[in-house]
Order: C-alpha cells, then structure tokens, then sequence
C-alpha cells in the first residue's frame, strides 16, 4: 500500500530497502541508466510504498493523459471527445503562460509519468490507475476530467451527471416509441462506461425490460452491432456511449434490411459535427468537453501555483441531447435539432 508522499524519506531510504545503489534509484526514476525491468519496477514499487518524494522543479508545463485501461497506445487524439479537450486545455494552459504536453496511453508507464511536469490532467483515469499513483507519489498535483474510479477524498475531479444524461437517451428512445433498447457498453472500467452500463441496467429492471447489452472495443464496434442485429429479438433501438457507434449502426443496418429510423433508432454520445450531415442526421448526447476542460485546467493551474482551488471534491459539468432524425420515429419535428 503506497504511503502519503513524504519529504523525510530519501532517495537513500528507496535504495537500502530495494538493496540497490543510489545511482540505480535515480536511473530507475528518471527511465535513465541500463537495468533490468525487474529491477527498475522494483525501485519504483518501494518508491510508492515508502511515500518517497522526489525533488520538484516548476517547468511551466502541464500534462494531459489518458490513463483509461488498454493495452498499447490508441490515437485518441483523432476521437472529437479528446481532440476539444486538447483543444481546450491548450488554450487555457497558454492563457496562463503554461505548455501543454500530451501524452501516450500504453502501459508500462514509467517511462513517461517521469517526464518533468507542474501538473496533470488525467481523462477516464480507471481502477488501480498507476499514473495516478506514480503521480501523487511525486508530489504532482493532478486533476481528473471523468470521475476517477479509484477517488479519494482529496480528489479534484470535473464530470458529467452521466447517469442523468444516459436516462435522458434511454427515456428519450422510448419516447420515440422504442420498445426494446439496447446499449454497446464497453471493455474498460473507466467511471464513464460502468455508469452507462449500470444506468442502462437500472432503466431495463424499473421498466420489466430485457437488458440488450453488448461488450464493444472503443476503436471498432461493428462486431457488437452485429451481434446486436443479428438476435433472434434484435433491439429496435441502439444508443452507444462513444463516438464511432452511429456510424458503425449506420453501416450495418441496411445489410439486416433495417430503416433508420422506421425500424431502428440511433443515437450515440459524440461531438462530432459529421452527424449532422450523415443519411439520416443521428442524435448525439454532447458532454461538452470544451468546457468541463476549461474548468479543470483553471482548477489544476490553481493548485500548481499554489492557491486554495474554487471547489473541492467534484464538479458535475452539464450535457446536451441534440435530437435528429434517427430517432424520429414518433417525435414532432419541433423537437429536432440540427
């Protein structure tokens, strides 16, 4: 169990108790030096575990990280979600006289999680994150965009009110006249996708309703659409909790002989501007990254500099459901948008 980072432990301490030197407890912080792994993640464990605090130099440069569970580095960058939060934090950071780096998301983070830093904003940060960890061992001031699995009281974290905007979707689909809803859930256990799936879980149960769910990857939903389509009660109604599902539901419709939206609604949480324009327009649920990123930045600036934060704890930023097409089924045109 890693202790409170502490200044009374030194760099001595870490290497006594790991039965390394010295310089081998610097190399190993700093990914310098020729080592075993096995012996560089053992520095790093004792590090944790005695709260050891290493020395900290303000580079006017914070970081941005997406710390959500898999197993090599993603482009994430290219997803709307991300791209606007980048966007956003840049423009923040710059306001403020900071840079911004981005960095990558594969495992086997040490390598990266010592870059020199004044502090960090983790997105979709999931159980046993050992970003976070490494981070707040070094005394790094951190702040979350989606609630953090594993938070701690003195957690500063800035997220949607996800269970409210995903009843928002499901209530919204019944609406439309949806009798069998189902969800592309996912394979991560950031907060955001195990509140959708818990959510959708509870809105089946309250209403006597077979839960139609699916395990899905981020980067190719297409198998689960298909398993989908493909029951013997197939859903007449789809909502997926990442960008690429409308257009993977999209795709795979018309090989089921299935009209959007007269025998299927579709709607997906997505800011991109491109569903607008597909055939036909698909609703979106918007988490408005640009501004849930321009609250936690300022919030980390404060901290880096040293100041009392406007909040503590967490921050419920809002959403917005964007109703088109594919989901008009028995709704008034009035009640479109886009």
């Amino acid at each position: 169990m890693p202790r409170k980072p502490s200044p009374d432990v030194t760099m001595a301490d870490v290497a006594r108790v790991a039965g390394v030197s010295i310089a081998t407890v610097s190399n190993a912080l700093n990914s310098a030096g020729r080592m075993s792994q096995s012996t560089r993640d053992n520095v790093w464990r004792v590090a944790r575990e005695l709260g050891y605090l290493p020395d900290k130099t303000h580079t006017r440069t914070l970081g941005l990280a997406v710390t959500t569970d898999h197993p090599a580095s993603w482009g994430f960058a290219e997803i709307p979600y991300f791209s606007q939060a980048i966007q956003s934090a840049t423009v923040v950071a710059h306001e403020h006289g900071y840079g911004l780096v981005v960095q990558p998301t594969a495992l086997g983070l040490e390598r990266w999680a010592v870059l020199p830093v004044d502090g960090m904003l983790l997105i979709d940060s999931p159980k046993g994150d050992r970003v976070r960890a490494d981070l707040l061992m070094r005394g790094v001031p951190v702040v979350h965009i989606g609630r953090p699995v594993s938070a701690e009281p003195n957690d500063i974290w800035v997220d949607n009110d996800v269970e409210g905007a995903v009843r928002g979707v499901l209530d919204h689909l019944s609406q439309a006249g949806a009798q069998r809803v189902a969800l592309l859930g996912g394979d991560t256990t950031d907060y955001y996708i195990q509140a959708c799936m818990t959510t959708y879980r509870q809105w089946c149960a309250e209403r006597g309703e077979p839960a139609l769910l699916e395990l899905m990857r981020r980067k190719n939903p297409a198998p689960a659409v298909a398993r989908l389509l493909s029951r013997d009660d197939p859903p007449d109604a789809i909502f997926g909790p990442y960008d690429r599902c409308g257009h993977a539901v999209l795709s795979a419709a018309p090989g089921y002989g299935l009209r959007i939206p007269e025998d299927l609604l579709v709607a997906c949480a997505s800011e991109s501007s491109a569903y607008e324009t597909t055939t036909p327009p698909v609703t979106t649920l918007s988490l408005d990254p640009v501004g849930a990123t321009r609250i936690a930045t300022e919030l980390l600036i404060q901290l880096v500099e040293g100041e009392t934060p406007a909040v503590s704890g967490g921050v419920v930023h809002h959403t917005r459901l964007l109703a088109r097409t594919s989901t008009l089924r028995h709704l008034s045109t009035a009640s479109l948008i886009g």
